[in-house]
């Protein structure tokens, strides 16, 4: 009953699962821009998620958002992978890659940093 009054409420006001989702968890205007960015691009590099979401400092953004999804039991975290990266002046550095990955039951890298 309760599933069905929820899907009438989201459907009525054209909300998009994500932005549900980002209203139920309580989150901050940081961690629903990231939520609703990494939720519609599926992957972005701190760079692009700078730039897009106008977040500062990614790797805490991301601690606290994986904490709520946590708690709300979402089933879900948000990975950094650290890929190799060419710079405008040929040098080789990393950089980071964010994304949605399923939380294993006994997992214990649950934050990324």
């Amino acid at each position: 009953m309760l599933f069905r009054k929820l899907s009438k409420l989201v459907e009525s006001n054209n909300l998009t699962q994500a932005e549900f989702e980002a209203i139920n968890y309580k989150l901050t205007p940081q961690q629903e821009r990231l939520f609703l960015y990494l939720s519609e691009k599926k992957s972005a590099t701190t760079i692009q998620i700078s730039r897009d979401c106008s977040i500062g400092n990614t790797s805490e953004t991301v601690i606290r958002l994986n904490r709520k999804l946590e708690i709300y039991n979402d089933g879900r975290q948000i990975v950094c992978l650290i890929k190799p990266h060419v710079n405008q002046f040929n040098q080789t550095g990393v950089i980071g890659h964010y994304s949605f990955v399923p939380l294993a039951a006994n997992d214990s890298s649950r934050f990324c940093v």
